[in-house]
């Protein structure tokens, strides 16, 4: 994608507003500036909650991008061939996202860091490959995430259903679990229950927290 099809005013200032650019205006932007942007944060909402102009299909412009932030947005299955344009990507966050219309998120390759903030809709996705996985504030579920590949999940504050056992996941060095309600998988009625813990390999730290009342 050449600059010109860049019409995104939102985006433009976002690609200016990057260290690797660093310039007051996008006329002055040039390819190699373009090749150069390594890390975005977009938001989706303007301040009023009207959205913003950003046209995701336009981050093609940036395809040496390592690490994005999407926050309010709504999310559908036509994401991944955005990340098909996006082969460097390591890093990937969504805030505030909603997936109602989403299956599966999946990225060209492994990523080193997976976060999904106030997620809503998200139970039952399926999530790209990742080494860290960091969800905060959000109901999910436990298949969602590819486990093989975990080396660190973090979960602060969600709901985690149908935890099932990962005593053969050798290759998890650790998961840490604050604030957060852990659900088994359902039992012949359909019925899910609450469970203090997760089952993992002799070779994984598993740590769980309460929050205190007061940070609630």
């Amino acid at each position: 994608m050449e600059k010109i099809e860049i019409k995104s005013h939102e985006l433009r200032n976002r690609i200016c507003a990057a260290p690797e650019v660093n310039k007051f205006d996008f006329e002055d932007v040039t390819p190699d500036d373009l090749k150069n942007v390594r890390c975005l944060f977009l938001p989706g909402t303007k301040f009023n909650g009207e959205p913003t102009d950003v046209r995701l299909a336009e981050l093609e412009a940036v395809s040496n991008l390592e690490e994005l932030t999407l926050n309010s947005f709504v999310i559908d299955d036509r994401i991944n061939s955005i990340f098909e344009m996006l082969p460097s990507l390591r890093v990937l966050k969504f805030t505030n996202c909603d997936f109602k219309d989403c299956t599966e998120i999946k990225t060209s390759k492994p990523l080193d860091v997976f976060c999904m903030n106030l997620g809503e809709n998200i139970e039952g996705r399926s999530f790209p490959r990742a080494s860290k996985v960091v969800i905060n504030n959000t109901s999910v579920s436990f298949d969602s995430i590819k486990w093989d590949d975990v080396k660190v999940a973090r979960f602060e504050d969600c709901v985690l259903h149908g935890v099932s056992s990962l005593e053969e996941k050798d290759g998890i060095e650790e998961i840490e679990v604050i604030g957060t309600t852990l659900v088994g998988e359902k039992d012949e009625s359909g019925v899910e229950e609450k469970i203090d813990d997760i089952k993992v390999s002799p070779k994984t730290q598993f740590v769980v927290e309460e929050k205190d009342e007061e940070l609630r």
